[in-house]
């Protein structure tokens, strides 16, 4: 048995069992993000977690029928949406769609006043290389040390 004290008192914390092992659902993180160099560098975490959360939200649109006339799919989605449902701020989803964008992941098309922007996600590029200073002078660092 496990005790854990706190402010309130002892307290047993619930295990799981073996039947309720796959009670949940869970976001892919596509490894694509960890393992590209210029993603690596250029996302942090609260970037890749939205990247994650748009990934994941295609599904909504797939079964919406949510296409444009050359059948890509696009969601809708509003910024504070996003932020609430990750516990970030409005700003900090403003910065990892700027980051998306950059990095070619998710394209944005204006739909008009008070209306949420159609957000179009990119596939990565196995050739895709941003000139981005922090990768350069990390590959600079790592180059000359191992010389």
């Amino acid at each position: 048995m496990a005790l854990f004290l706190f402010r309130g008192g002892i307290s047993e914390m619930e295990k799981y069992k073996i039947n309720e092992a796959n009670q949940f659902k869970f976001f892919q993180i596509p490894k694509e993000l960890f393992i590209n160099r210029c993603y690596r560098c250029k996302l942090n975490s609260d970037t890749k977690l939205t990247y994650t959360l748009l990934l994941d939200r295609m599904h909504l649109s797939e079964k919406n029928k949510w296409v444009n006339h050359r059948d890509e799919i696009y969601l809708l989605y509003t910024k504070e949406d996003i932020a609430n449902i990750l516990g970030i701020s409005v700003r900090t989803v403003y910065k990892a769609f700027k980051v998306l964008e950059e990095c070619e992941l998710i394209y944005q098309k204006r739909q008009g006043l008070n209306m949420p922007n159609r957000i179009y996600i990119g596939k990565f590029r196995p050739d895709f290389t941003m000139t981005c200073n922090i990768c350069t002078s990390e590959h600079e660092n790592h180059t000359a040390t191992n010389m």
